[in-house]
């Protein structure tokens, strides 16, 4: 497996870590339960749209780090077979 492919498979991995928590935060239900002192809890009901959580940050993270790698290498691949346009962006 070469450099890249571990880098897409890493950024998968992210992309799908942040999909599988956007859908518990979207199928979950709509009251946060928060521990207070002695063993009490108190429920504080919320709406799914007030409530946010880090998994759609997660999915654009991860499609970037998965797709970063190939877009590099079709810009360099382009580069190459245009040496008067690379010498003219240094």
């Amino acid at each position: 497996m070469t450099q890249r492919h571990t880098i897409a498979a890493f950024g998968l991995g992210v992309l799908l870590t942040g999909l599988l928590k956007t859908w518990l935060h979207l199928t979950s239900g709509a009251v946060l339960t928060v521990g207070g002192c002695q063993g009490s809890a108190f429920q504080i009901e919320v709406g799914v749209a007030a409530g946010h959580c880090w998994g759609c940050y997660a999915i654009a993270l991860g499609a970037g780090i998965s797709l970063a790698p190939f877009i590099l290498r079709f810009v360099r691949l382009e580069q190459r077979s245009n040496p008067l346009q690379a010498a003219a962006s240094s």
